[in-house]
């Protein structure tokens, strides 16, 4: 995603499916193996139920608690606003840019 080079990070599934526009599918092994090492993981949700913590998201998903980012506290999880605000791009990547830096 376009955005998270502006705010200065590496999103690391830039790889998926890049000659096709909208969502992508990527199985979990994929997606494991390619984040497990990542310094920050931000966690896009839709919807208003957030993780209150870094526990409470791996309940979800328990290997998830062998992540790099996660061993060392670095879950960010998104806004409410960041689900399709397209008006609010440049608060996204300022809050992005917050984080890498």
């Amino acid at each position: 995603m376009k955005m998270y080079d502006m705010a200065g990070g590496d999103y690391v599934f830039k790889y998926v499916e890049k000659d096709k526009s909208g969502a992508n599918s990527i199985i979990f092994e994929d997606f494991y193996a390619k984040s497990s090492n990542t310094y920050i993981y931000v966690c896009e949700l839709m919807g208003k139920t957030r993780p209150k913590n870094i526990d409470e998201f791996v309940k979800q998903v328990s290997i998830m608690k062998n992540m790099k980012s996660i061993k060392n506290g670095e879950l960010r999880v998104s806004q409410p606003c960041w689900y399709q605000s397209v008006d609010k791009l440049d608060e996204i990547i300022e809050d992005l840019a917050a984080i890498y830096h």
